[in-house]
Parts: structure tokens; sequence; C-alpha cells
């Protein structure tokens, strides 16, 4: 398994004349960068796209083709329904010109996509967080989006219900293009001995507030200063972290159970060879029963948000 936090070597590049097997060029290594909402995956890019991207610009939500933030940073886009739930997800990237790309970032990377970089050395890289803090930031960010256009904000209670559980999985479940109709059934210990067997290969696994640590492998290793500015910080708080945790920080952690096993596993201080994974059960049945339920919610919430009620 990967020591995430170990320094990697710079691969050396061949100097004029010189063929000795030490010296010889290497390929260039290409990141794969998973980023899950909420974790700190906007730092990174802008960190990014000040360094290697001289023609950036956020691809347009509606835009489903390829898209660069830069000359070498490739930004794929979402497969339409119902193709990405069959087969590999990224054939298109065939047509696509991937000699000059060095990193590969957003939502939906998949590691099917390293075929398309056989030569290289593929490094791959993603940052969690714990359920609680993570759903506060999203709802905050959310409804902050809300009340910039004007809308009014909804219940924390009617944008969770809205939820599916455990969101941070399915981002890696998607990552690792495991089935849905595979992990919907599997207890969540064997869904969580599959996302640790998963990201055993893994360059770096960590957490969000401490995406410097990623950043200035990044940095160190391409030769840029490990520099950035912190962005998508949400200001504007609609309910106060230490209230928002006794309210609600025992449901979320038991309601979310995997994602808190997940961050729990992967931050930990224990020595990889010796961390035993975390205990989970449960919750599977009470989480497709929850499941079921969610279309309702996302219909009430949606109606909220169209007639801003």
């Amino acid at each position: 398994m990967q020591d995430w936090g170990a320094p990697s070597k710079v691969h050396e590049t061949v100097e004029e004349g010189d063929h000795t097997p030490s010296r010889r060029h290497r390929p260039r290594d290409v990141y794969f960068i998973l980023h899950i909402p909420k974790c700190a995956g906007r730092t990174v890019q802008n960190f990014l796209v000040s360094n290697f991207g001289n023609r950036a610009t956020d691809p347009p939500a509606d835009v489903r083709s390829e898209q660069r933030l830069g000359e070498r940073i490739l930004f794929p886009a979402r497969r339409k329904a119902p193709f990405r739930f069959f087969g590999k997800r990224y054939k298109s990237l065939a047509a696509v010109a991937l000699d000059d790309v060095d990193f590969v970032f957003g939502f939906y990377v998949s590691r099917s996509m390293k075929a398309f970089f056989a030569d290289r050395n593929v490094k791959q890289a993603v940052l969690i967080r714990d359920p609680v803090s993570h759903i506060f930031s999203h709802y905050n960010f959310r409804m902050r989006k809300y009340t910039d256009q004007g809308m009014k904000p909804f219940s924390f209670d009617l944008w969770y219900k809205s939820r599916r559980p455990n969101p941070i999985s399915k981002y890696l479940f998607a990552y690792l293009e495991v089935p849905s109709i595979q992990h919907i059934f599997m207890s969540d210990q064997s869904k969580l001995a599959l996302i640790v067997d998963g990201l055993a290969d893994f360059w770096h696994v960590g957490a969000h507030d401490a995406c410097g640590e990623l950043i200035a492998r990044i940095a160190s290793e391409q030769g840029v200063p490990p520099t950035f500015e912190k962005r998508n910080v949400t200001p504007k708080r609609f309910i106060d972290f230490a209230e928002f945790e006794e309210r609600y920080g025992h449901k979320i952690r038991k309601e979310n159970s995997l994602d808190q096993a997940i961050f729990d596993y992967f931050t930990s201080d224990v020595a990889l060879q010796k961390r035993p994974q975390p205990e989970v059960g449960g919750q599977e049945w009470r989480n497709i029963l929850r499941g079921g339920f969610v279309p309702w919610y996302i219909l009430r919430y949606r109606l909220k948000r169209r007639f801003n009620i």
C-alpha cells in the first residue's frame, strides 16, 4: 500500500549525449485528481490553473464535451445517461489529443482513463472530509448560492432529506467504476473494504483541510512555488457549526457511517501496515429505505426552489 505522505522522487531527464540507463529519459507523470465537492477541490484547481493553465476557464455546466482548464489540464465531462451506466465511461477520449496533458482533474475522473496514458506514470490523488463538516459546508454553500440569486433559503431538514446518504463514497465508487447495482446491495463493511483496496495504489489520499500537503507534493515535483489561496470558502453561515454539531452530529455520523469510516481510516495516524479497518454496519437497509423516499423530498425541495416559497 502506498505511503501517501511520503515524498516522491522527481523524474530525471536525459542530458544531451548522456544515454546511460540511470539518466535515460522517463515518461512524464500524469496526475489524476478526483474532486469531491466541498473537499478543497477549488483550492487545488486554482493552484493548477495558476501554474499550468495559460487559457483557463471553468467549463459551462451545460457543456458535455471534454474541456481544458489550461493547456496541460483536462477536465472530463460527465457522460450522458444512460451511457454512463454501461461499460467504460470515457471511450470518447480516444478522439482527444492528450500528449500535452499532465493533469486530469474534476468530478468525473475515473480509473479507466488510465488506458489513454498507458505509457505514463499515473499518480492518483483525492481529498476527503468527515461527513458532519462536509454536509454542513455543502448546505451553507447551496443556501448561499440561492440567496445570492434572490431566492429564499430552505430548512436544513428538508435539504438533508433530499440527499442520499454517504455522498463521498458515491464519488469514490464512481471513480473506481463500481456499478451501482453492485454496491447498492453490498454491506457497508464490504463497501469499505472495496474502497480501501481500490485506493491502495493512490499516490495521495488526505483530508481536505490538509490540501496544502497535496499542493506541496505537486509543486515539489513540478518545480513551482507551493503557494495557494483557499477558494470556495463560504463566509455566510445559515446555521452555527457548534449548534449544528450538537443538533445533527450524531444523526449524520450514524446515517453516513460509511463516509465516517472512510475518513477515519484514511486520516489515521497509525502506520498503514498496522491500520485496522473501522467496524461499519447496521445501516444498509435503512439507507436503502431512506433512499427510496429521497425522490419525494427532492420534488418538494425543487418545487420550493422553483416557486421561491
